[in-house]
């Protein structure tokens, strides 16, 4: 059986990387009604999230395919 730790580390990051692209997508569209200041903010908060999850190194720890 498998670690459900593992599977649910797994799911979650895959629903996080998801997420992550979709807004991305979102904060790179310069036609959206999100004003430009707001989207660099935005971007920002989610470079900072996103450094945080890759110092974790889940890959080393086998936990994400």
């Amino acid at each position: 059986m498998a670690d459900s730790v593992e599977t649910d580390l797994r799911n979650e990051y895959s629903f996080f990387a998801a997420t992550s692209m979709q807004i991305r997508g979102l904060l790179s569209d310069s036609s959206s009604a999100i004003p430009r200041e707001q989207r660099e903010r935005i971007g920002r908060q989610l470079a900072r999230i996103e450094q945080q999850l890759c110092r974790l190194d889940l890959n080393r720890r086998r936990c994400i395919c």
